[in-house]
């Protein structure tokens, strides 16, 4: 028995391939690309993960800094009285 993740990765599969074919016309059982070709097509895919990879953690690195600035905020919203709270 396979559980739901496995399903929904088993049906991207799927639609991967059939978008493959019918953008390329061909599936991965061709036999014209060396083994040199298909480490190409791998190192290509793989700096693209990396790029997205990149992205993310740039979006996340913001989202951080926007946090931690709402919550230094917060705190002299809260002791607005307390001079650790006034740069001047």
């Amino acid at each position: 028995m396979i559980g739901k993740a496995e399903k929904e990765i088993i049906e991207e599969i799927q639609r991967r391939a059939e978008f493959g074919f019918s953008k390329y016309g061909v599936t991965t059982n061709r036999e014209d690309l060396s083994l040199i070709d298909w480490l190409q097509h791998l190192k290509e895919e793989l700096l693209d993960a990396a790029i997205y990879l990149q992205r993310i953690m740039t979006i996340l690195k913001l989202k951080e800094k926007t946090f931690n600035i709402v919550e230094e905020l917060k705190s002299i919203e809260n002791e607005p009285n307390d001079p650790k709270n006034h740069p001047f």
